[in-house]
């Protein structure tokens, strides 16, 4: 018996983990805001499409998820628009050189999930529009309960609310107990993710807000929107990538 809920709870989280990486969900429960608000977030387009967000963290490369890479097609395929409030128009294009992902990623836990989009060309940064975002530092501490902000595009299951315009949303970050708890029969918490959000749901990122930012309120990132259980559903927060896990990848790369 045991052998079979393991089988099903791995099913499960297979056709989960499969579904993240499809640009269908995005944030819940959230705010318009402009890119003014939000400078450091980009758009990572695939075939002219929003597939996910990312972060500005110095004038060449772009920090997201290692799924919103993965699997997803030829890097010639990939730009990341800078400086605009829609996911769709306004800003700048830039194409993609390179992708770092990390080289410990799994794809069936997404352990270890982040990545690195390195540009061709550097970021004409206005400091208004477009920003650097600061990042957190080698495991430093991020206090249970520490108010976070998500941003990103897309659906929010409110048909009055546009797809296409920036988005942002609140969540307190939950005890690393309470988040292994929560997706115990299907996934396994490391110490490079952690849980935010409300147990009664209602306000989440989701799964094209992959690799967007999130920042507290000091306005450093973070996390990285790594994978969840759909969308703002009670009892299942959302999951991010802990940057202070991968700092010292990220210097290594980037020199930031």
């Amino acid at each position: 018996m045991w052998h079979y809920a393991l089988a099903l709870a791995v099913l499960f989280l297979n056709v989960n983990a499969a579904s993240l990486r499809q640009p269908i969900h995005k944030i819940v429960g959230g705010i318009a805001v402009n890119i003014e608000d939000f400078p450091h977030q980009v758009s990572i387009v695939y075939n002219n499409t929003h597939i996910c967000g990312g972060s500005i963290i110095s004038d060449k490369f772009i920090l997201s998820a290692a799924h919103c890479y993965i699997y997803i097609g030829p890097i010639n395929n990939f730009r990341v628009r800078v400086g605009s409030t829609n996911s769709t128009a306004g800003g700048t294009l830039y194409i993609v050189k390179d992708v770092h992902v990390h080289t410990s990623y799994n794809e069936t836990t997404y352990d270890y999930d982040f990545s690195i989009f390195e540009l061709n060309d550097t970021i004409a940064l206005d400091n208004v529009t477009s920003r650097v975002v600061r990042l957190t530092e080698i495991n430093e501490y991020l206090p249970n309960g520490s108010n976070l902000t998500i941003s990103g595009w897309g659906e929010t299951r409110n048909p009055t609310e546009s797809m296409e315009h920036l988005r942002a949303v609140s969540v307190p970050k939950m005890e690393q107990l309470g988040c292994i708890a929560s997706y115990l029969f299907l996934n396994i918490v490391t110490d490079r993710m952690f849980c935010a959000g409300y147990r009664q749901g209602g306000k989440d990122a989701c799964i094209a807000d992959s690799g967007g930012p999130v920042l507290n309120d000091n306005n450093v990132q973070v996390g990285v929107v790594s994978w969840g259980v759909d969308c703002a559903q009670a009892r299942y927060p959302g999951v991010y990538g802990r940057i202070s896990s991968v700092r010292q990848w990220i210097r290594e790369i980037t020199n930031v």
